[in-house]
């Protein structure tokens, strides 16, 4: 027994060594080559982004052995986590567009796959957002293919109108949440006011109402663009300024100067909302006793005025009226004057204010294919509404009947308007039969906003605006323009902030570049906290 144990184990080990130095000998039948590792350098492992920007990391690829690398051969993914969320917030191999999430620490993944064998590398590292918006500065609302969307230029107080090198936010509602849900802002863009509200006088805030065929939202811009619609004291939810229900969301908001006040437009209906704790009521757009009519959407307020006042077109009668701090509006009636405030039997085309002149109202109106511009001057209480005159200008403003945007100059008191690729400029006070200036040329842009900005607390002439001169004339005086490109209206978006000389000239930049890589602008509000 021994003896054949001991011969198993001879023949074991024999089979063992003969493999041995079979694999040894097999070895010499192959080439091996080194594998090629792409390397993804210049990324950290943790970065700082302040809330609404980017980080702005620029990957550099090499492979250890291929020296020609081509961008073209890759494609990337940059994946953040939130919770266990997974979310690609960009396709490009550099991140350059801004993270649409609260203050918090995330990981972030970069994903790289070649092409040809579909290898992927990866590398990862921990992103940090911090701090808060600013509430300084402006905000712009464009139509991007449809929809609405909300960019902030926010101002410097050290160096007012140092845009965009303060801050610019693309898209600032995606950084807006309350809680894990992000604000809600659908529908096609219309207007954007920012106003005191508030319950009492010792804790109001600064709110931005942002109006879209669909929704209006409101935004805290004193607590860092907060939304919290389960606030516990401010009401950050639009249908709930409604007492009995009827207005969800509006379409234009016309604030007054104090109290918290404003007239709301939905639609053919006006509503008015009067004092703290004031909610909005039935549509007031109507005689004492009678029914509804249709009217203008171009309602002039005295930038003064601490009541609810505003002058207001019947486009039925073809009258004016005036709205005041009641359910209903107030005919209006000056048969000896200029012209009879109740009885213009005219279409409305255009109306606003201007702070010249000791303040007027200026229309625009047309009939039987004749033009005609109507002064009336109004005080701050609208207890004096005086008619000026009623003129004919159809053979006098270049190009009127094509116009289609208007506004006021509020240094000078010029009349400007834009019709085909030119922005004109008329002199209301100058002799008869003398032409508008032109005074910009749009190039191939086409005109989508043409406005000022109307001041509520520090408006022109007050102590408050003389004493931030700096800060407040290219806000107060400029004329707004919006322009943009028909064949890229996605990104081609412009506002110009244009400055008139008091006499003849072409219009001017103030000195700060016009806001660039927009959509079609819609409208713009400065807020004047």
């Amino acid at each position: 027994m021994k003896t054949k144990y001991t011969i198993y184990r001879l023949l074991f080990f024999c089979g063992i060594a003969t493999t041995v130095f079979s694999c040894k000998e097999d070895l010499g039948n192959y080439t091996y080559s080194p594998i090629d590792t792409l390397n993804i350098n210049e990324v950290d492992g943790s970065y700082v982004v302040q809330l609404g920007l980017s980080p702005e990391i620029y990957p550099d690829l090499k492979f250890t052995l291929k020296e020609d690398v081509s961008d073209d051969d890759f494609t990337y993914e940059w994946i953040l986590y939130s919770g266990r969320d997974r979310h690609v917030v960009s396709t490009d191999k550099n991140l350059t567009t801004a993270l649409p999430f609260p203050v918090g620490t995330y990981p972030l993944y970069f994903v790289v796959k070649e092409k040809s064998t579909g290898v992927t590398w990866s590398k990862n590292m921990r992103v940090t957002v911090e701090g808060a918006f600013g509430m300084y500065g402006w905000f712009v609302l464009s139509d991007v293919e449809g929809s609405a969307r909300l960019d902030y230029y926010q101002d410097d107080n050290t160096n007012w109108h140092s845009y965009p090198a303060s801050r610019l936010v693309r898209g600032v509602t995606d950084f807006i949440f309350d809680g894990e849900t992000p604000f809600p802002l659908s529908g096609k863009p219309i207007s954007l006011v920012s106003y005191n509200d508030g319950p009492t006088s010792t804790n109001r805030q600064r709110f931005l109402y942002i109006n879209t065929t669909a929704v209006t939202g409101k935004l805290n811009v004193q607590q860092s663009l907060a939304w919290l619609p389960n606030h516990p004291t401010l009401n950050y939810l639009f249908s709930k300024e409604s007492s009995v229900g009827q207005l969800s969301r509006a379409d234009y908001i016309h604030p007054t100067s104090i109290n918290w006040s404003a007239f709301a437009v939905e639609g053919n209906n006006l509503y008015r909302r009067a004092g703290q704790n004031g909610r909005y009521g039935v549509p007031i757009n109507r005689l004492n006793g009678k029914s509804l009519f249709n009217f203008s959407p171009y309602i002039v307020m005295p930038p003064a005025s601490s009541d609810m006042l505003a002058l207001l077109y019947d486009t039925n009668a073809k009258r004016f009226t005036k709205a005041g701090n009641k359910d209903y509006v107030d005919p209006l009636t000056t048969p000896d004057a200029a012209f009879d405030l109740g009885n213009i039997g005219k279409d409305l085309i255009w109306g606003g204010y201007t702070s010249d002149f000791g303040g007027q109202a200026v229309y625009l109106f047309r009939d039987n294919g004749r033009h005609y511009i109507a002064r009336i001057a109004i005080n701050s209480s609208l207890s004096s509404i005086t008619p000026i005159s009623m003129t004919d200008v159809t053979d006098v403003l270049t190009g009127i009947a094509q116009a289609t945007h208007f506004t006021l100059g509020q240094q000078y008191g010029y009349l400007f308007y834009a019709s085909g690729n030119k922005l004109y400029r008329y002199n209301m006070d100058s002799a008869p039969g003398t032409k508008p200036d032109e005074v910009f040329d749009l190039g191939d842009k086409k005109v989508s906003m043409l406005k000022y900005q109307r001041l509520l607390s520090s408006y022109i002439g007050t102590t408050s605006f003389n004493n931030a001169i700096e800060r407040y004339a290219p806000v107060g005086y400029s004329i707004i323009l919006g322009t943009y490109d028909e064949s890229n209206p996605r990104t081609s978006g412009e506002v110009h902030f244009l400055k008139s000389p008091q006499f003849s000239g072409m219009l001017t930049e103030y000195p700060f570049s016009p806001f660039q890589g927009l959509g079609i602008p819609v409208d713009v509000s400065y807020n004047e906290l």
